[in-house]
């Protein structure tokens, strides 16, 4: 292995006013990239490392970005494995076994050819959020929330209205598709509908009101929205309701069958929800991960609906659809005494002030702020482009 050193100085500035200080940094790094974490397998120490596509070919992505004028093609080195192997199988410190012609030397390997990249020809439409692989290529090992549920469901289902409309779609159309999209609760509109479906139409007035309220925000679009400017969600309580009962829903419906250490461990690898407010962070970018699709996958299964790649087992009331609804009733009933109060609270907010406990932040340079905005889902970019002319043969 070889060792590296970098030393890092840091000076305060007017645009950043950290302390001085003086640091170095040391990896270790071998021929398939730098090491990230030690363990045993089999009781034999191993190194596990990380490495990107580009590793020992830095030089080689100019002739990427000379070309990223040329929109016909855009190449992407995807490994091609051995036979009968994994691209995420074990690995020896001679090379991949997994991996097809693989060079120690280059840390390189055979790729697939440009005919087997995933592709769409003639779909009328891309949308890009931070998508999903492509049908037939598994998520990295550190990915848990791919499903049937993805955020960019609620950009792709407003971009296909429109498409599918009697009249013509034009760029301002599909701009307001996008600030729609930016707005909406993921879980009010992939989940709610089919926890909805579950709990029906309670006998208790308190629980029936709920559902009510939930029904009318499901209908006129889940929005986190305060769209007359007052200071409140336009459906302020639909929304509370939501955020008190999701958590305590997952808890009923998963914990039981999995057992509390089980589904502590799980969701500490992936949340259950990744809200607006982002754990005090106010990013913006929402719900990019989370228990949404299997939430939903189950109780559609649950509820007799075709499920592709059903779960291992059914969870919420072991595959009773009258114990489930025991289960969820009993979480909404639990969440209903909730207070905005007790939701809502976040240094720099009133406490129980929901558009302030989602709104977007910006960090401040130097001594240069900027007021925080409405929350919006916000990527790390946003554009629209049209192509109003057919592209060069």
């Amino acid at each position: 292995m070889e060792i590296l050193t970098r030393t890092n100085v840091i000076t305060p500035n007017p645009a950043d006013p950290s302390p001085a200080e003086t640091f170095t940094l040391t990896a270790q790094r071998t021929v398939h990239g730098i090491v990230h974490k030690r363990g045993t397998v089999d009781g034999k120490p191993v190194a596990f490392v990380k490495q990107r596509s580009t590793y020992f070919h830095e030089v080689d992505s100019a002739r990427g970005f000379s070309a990223l004028n040329k929109p016909s093609l855009q190449l992407g080195r995807q490994p091609r494995p051995r036979a009968g192997r994994e691209l995420r199988g074990a690995e020896l410190g001679h090379g991949p076994v997994g991996l097809a012609g693989f060079q120690r030397d280059h840390a390189d390997g055979q790729l697939h050819p440009v005919r087997q990249h995933p592709q769409a020809v003639n779909q009328g439409y891309f949308t890009s959020w931070n998508n999903k692989q492509a049908p037939g290529y598994a998520a990295s090992d550190s990915n848990w929330g791919y499903g049937p549920v993805y955020r960019s469901q609620m950009l792709d289902r407003r971009v296909e209205g429109l498409i599918n409309g009697a009249r013509k779609t034009n760029l301002q159309d599909l701009i307001g598709a996008m600030e729609d999209a930016g707005s909406i609760d993921l879980r009010g509109e992939q989940a709610l509908v089919w926890m909805l479906r579950v709990i029906g139409q309670p006998n208790n007035p308190e629980l029936a009101d709920a559902v009510r309220t939930l029904q009318i925000w499901l209908y006129k679009g889940p929005h986190r929205i305060d769209k007359n400017k007052d200071g409140r969600y336009d459906d302020e309580r639909a929304v509370q309701i939501m955020d008190a009962w999701w958590p305590r829903a997952v808890d009923r419906m998963f914990k039981p069958v999995l057992g509390a250490e089980l589904f502590d461990k799980i969701t500490g690898v992936i949340g259950i929800d990744n809200e607006p407010n982002n754990h005090g962070a106010h990013l913006g970018s929402a719900y990019q991960d989370g228990w949404y699709g299997y939430v939903q996958k189950d109780l559609r299964k649950l509820l007799g609906d075709t499920v592709k790649g059903p779960l291992s087992r059914q969870y919420c009331g072991s595959g009773s659809l009258a114990a489930c609804r025991l289960l969820l009733t009993a979480a909404l009933r639990d969440a209903l005494p909730v207070t905005k109060e007790q939701l809502y609270t976040d240094s720099g907010c009133t406490a129980g002030d929901q558009p302030c406990f989602d709104a977007v932040r910006f960090r401040a340079i130097g001594g240069v702020t900027v007021p925080s905005i409405p929350w919006i889902n916000r990527p790390t970019y946003q554009q629209a482009v049209e192509v109003q002319g057919h592209r060069p043969r």
